[in-house]
Order: C-alpha cells, then sequence, then structure tokens
C-alpha cells in the first residue's frame, strides 16, 4: 500500500494545501493520503497560533469531503514533544510504504533535518514548487539529494497556488475578505470561532 504524509500547521488550512493534496494523490498514485497537523513543528515558530484541537477540525472540515482514502491524523498533536518527521515515519511504515509531500523550502534544507539519511532510507518524498520559476530550485535540489543520498523524490511539475496561512492571517487581520483563499468549512470554523482577528 502506497501512503501520502501531509504534514504542516495548517493555521489555517487554504486552498493551496488542498490543491497540493490533490495533485499530491495523482502524481504518486496513492492507495491512502494522511493529512498530519503538526504538534510541536520543529522547523518554525507558531505565529498566532490557535489550540490543536481548532487546527486538526479545519483539517477535517477542509480534507474529509476529498476522496474516501484520505484520513486527517491526530498522532502529532497527541504524542509528547517536537514532530520530528522521522519519528512519525517510525510509527507509520509498517502499515505501507510511506511517500511524504513537501515545498520548495523544505526539499532545500532536507538533509539538515532530524536524523535526515535514516528518513531518506525510509520514506519516499514528492515535492512541490511554490510558483513556475522554483521549478529549477526544487528539481536541483531533488538532483542533488539522489546523488547524495540516494533519495527517492517526484517531482510534482504544477506549481503550488499562491496563497500562504501567514498571508490569510494578516487579510483576516485586516478585515479583508478571504473566501476566495480558503474552502467554506474552514471560513465558517474561522468566523464563528473569531480566529486570528488579533
Amino acid at each position: 500500500m502506497k501512503i501520502g504524509i501531509y504534514g504542516g500547521t495548517f493555521s489555517p488550512v487554504h486552498n493551496g494545501h488542498v490543491r497540493a493534496a490533490l495533485l499530491f494523490m495523482e502524481y504518486v498514485k496513492l492507495d491512502k493520503l494522511m493529512i498530519m497537523p503538526a504538534g510541536i513543528p520543529p522547523h518554525k515558530e507558531m505565529k498566532c497560533p490557535v489550540s490543536a484541537e481548532t487546527r486538526l477540525e479545519m483539517c477535517k472540515a477542509a480534507f474529509l469531503s476529498l476522496s474516501p482514502i484520505v484520513e486527517v491524523s491526530d498522532y502529532e498533536i497527541k504524542k509528547e514533544g517536537k514532530s520530528y518527521t522521522v519519528l512519525t515515519v517510525e510509527h507509520f511504515e509498517d502499515e505501507g510504504e510511506l511517500c511524504i509531500l513537501c515545498g520548495e523550502d523544505m526539499i532545500c534544507c532536507l538533509d539538515s533535518w532530524y536524523r535526515a539519511e535514516e528518513l531518506m532510507k525510509k520514506a519516499e518524498f514528492a515535492v512541490m514548487a511554490r510558483k513556475d520559476d522554483g521549478l529549477s530550485r526544487v528539481e536541483a535540489a531533488a538532483e542533488r539529494l539522489r546523488r547524495e543520498y540516494g533519495a527517492k523524490i517526484t517531482v510534482i511539475k504544477e506549481p503550488a497556488l499562491e496563497i500562504s496561512s501567514t498571508g490569510v492571517r494578516e487579510a483576516i487581520k485586516s478585515g479583508l475578505d478571504v473566501a476566495e483563499m480558503v474552502p467554506p468549512a474552514v471560513l465558517d470554523i474561522i468566523n464563528e470561532k473569531g480566529l486570528y482577528r488579533n
């Protein structure tokens, strides 16, 4: 079984995340996709944090309608300590062949991740560029990791939507309409709970 892992802070989930998940499933031919909101992300500070439970709720609202193969996992939220990818992979590796979706910035520093060489032996990767002009950067990074570590990496040729969670949060704080940036069910949660206003 081919299992995809799509992790992130998802604060909030936006339409770029949804598009990335759909392309991930298409390019890698996944049997199952696990959406994995991070508990304590190791690579970045949580800005304007909302509760883990609310981020999990937004993920379920955004992703569960996509496909019967999509599952939103609370594993990283419930475990203690930072959400290191290699520990998540070790937890799920008996379930099937794992492939991790990551973005342009992450693939370029992948060999600096915690226990990176072990991780590259245990799992495959799929990577998306932020924009068309980022594709060459992604392909160069992927080729270097293949050559130096034997990493298995699929480059998704279609660019991500130019939406970021930071941009969504800033727009909400400024009182702008974000209806075109986030799924309707996620917008309902944001409005009901008054998220990202301050």
